[in-house]
């Protein structure tokens, strides 16, 4: 059985952390280098997730926080992080931007989507002029995606049924994010090559 023996206080005591037994000189080292180590951890899953795909500034902070870091430390690192150039709102912004016009959203529900990432307006509408999107040729490509049989959208003859799959077809460009010249501009589109 193992004792425990008593030593006169030198001011210097042992700590016993991570396998390894070192001398300290008091409390300020202990919390500098947990908190030197709590930063690189910090960092490190930081870079982690940037590493997957570009994150905005508070969406990355959500995600650290989730993960029961302290607050102080991330926005640090964050701040860092941007200062270095590893995290930017605009390019997270732009590659959004990008990713969701290939998957066939339009500008109007890029835009709030961003704005709920809380990305600032000037970011936002820059992303989605630099874009340079045909937001007409993606509408219409949304609709013979969604509503086609062999690249063309076949009408109903009875006019009630027209007009029903007609609000059918703009409630789904609306729910896409797409305006209304981009709406009537795929619907004319539609009319005229299915007529």
């Amino acid at each position: 059985m193992w004792r425990k023996r008593n030593r006169p206080d030198s001011g210097t005591s042992k700590n016993h952390t991570g396998g390894k037994c070192r001398e300290e000189s008091g409390e300020d080292s202990v919390e500098a280098e947990a908190e030197a180590v709590s930063v690189a951890v910090v960092r490190d899953k930081a870079m982690f997730l940037l590493a997957g795909r570009e994150h905005g500034r508070l969406e990355l902070r959500q995600k650290l926080v989730q993960r029961q870091y302290p607050p102080p430390l991330i926005d640090s690192v964050l701040d860092e992080l941007a200062e270095r150039g590893l995290q930017c709102d605009v390019r997270f912004a732009e590659s959004y931007t990008r990713m969701r016009v290939n998957r066939g959203y339009g500008a109007n529900k890029i835009r709030a989507d961003l704005q709920a990432k809380k990305l600032t307006r000037d970011i936002v509408e820059q992303a989605i002029i630099e874009n340079d999107a045909d937001w007409d040729e993606n509408a219409h490509a949304a609709l013979i995606k969604k509503f086609a049989v062999s690249d063309c959208i076949e009408m109903p003859d009875n006019y009630k049924e027209k007009v029903a799959y007609i609000g059918k077809m703009t409630r789904f460009l609306q729910a896409r994010g797409y305006g209304s010249q981009q709406i009537a501009e795929a619907l004319k589109r539609v009319s005229t090559r299915t007529a």
